[in-house]
């Protein structure tokens, strides 16, 4: 996949790849993350991007402001409703 199709994907997705930390944040606000009680921006309209998403995309916003959020993505995934499950799979 190149680059205009990742972001084509992004967009298709409803993640805001090409609004700043700062208009995010505007947005969206900052709560504290689920599974590690820090800030992040969490982009509540977007489609899951993989099956069995657990919560939707998020920026971490201790980035400079104006900055475009980063292509970096983290997800957690839930393939078996046993954590133990989750965690033993590779």
């Amino acid at each position: 996949m190149n680059r205009n199709d990742f972001l084509t994907h992004l967009t298709e997705l409803g993640i805001p790849h090409d609004e700043s930390l700062r208009e995010c944040e505007a947005r969206y606000g900052v709560r504290n993350s689920t599974y590690y009680d820090w800030p992040v921006i969490r982009i509540s309209d977007a489609r899951m991007m993989v099956p069995g998403q657990v919560e939707p995309p998020a920026f971490q916003p201790r980035l400079q402001p104006d900055l475009l959020p980063r292509p970096h993505f983290d997800a957690f995934v839930s393939r078996d409703t046993d954590t133990r499950g989750n965690h033993a799979l590779k």
